[in-house]
């Protein structure tokens, strides 16, 4: 699969450990972003730095898996991971329920269906 090949070539080891540590803990994890349209654009041409996922994992279990974890935004299931000298902004998998002032979710739940 030439795309395939193509993307994992631009992906750093640091992408590639972050992958690998969630999914030997039992964790999906997907990126997402803009990081997702540059690859599929233009492929190992580029070197992306902005990486962003989606994962199964919640925030508490993202900052015991990696030694370097930052709180961005944990009520809303974000934390940025420091790895190899790169950081990732990871959001755990979530669903949201009500909008009482028309732009804000009332609860927010996590989940691990992608759905």
């Amino acid at each position: 699969m030439p795309l395939i090949d193509e993307i994992n070539s631009a992906l750093s080891p640091a992408v590639i450990q972050l992958c690998t540590t969630l999914k030997k803990h039992g964790h999906q994890a997907w990126l997402v972003g803009g990081a997702v349209r540059e690859l599929l654009r233009k492929g190992n041409e580029i070197t992306v730095a902005d990486f962003d996922f989606a994962t199964t994992a919640t925030p508490a279990v993202m900052l015991k898996l990696f030694n370097k974890v930052i709180p961005t935004g944990i009520e809303h299931g974000t934390v940025t991971v420091l790895l190899q000298g790169q950081s990732f902004e990871v959001t755990t998998l979530r669903g949201e329920e009500g909008y009482s002032d028309g732009r804000h979710p009332d609860r927010i739940y996590f989940t691990e269906n992608l759905h």
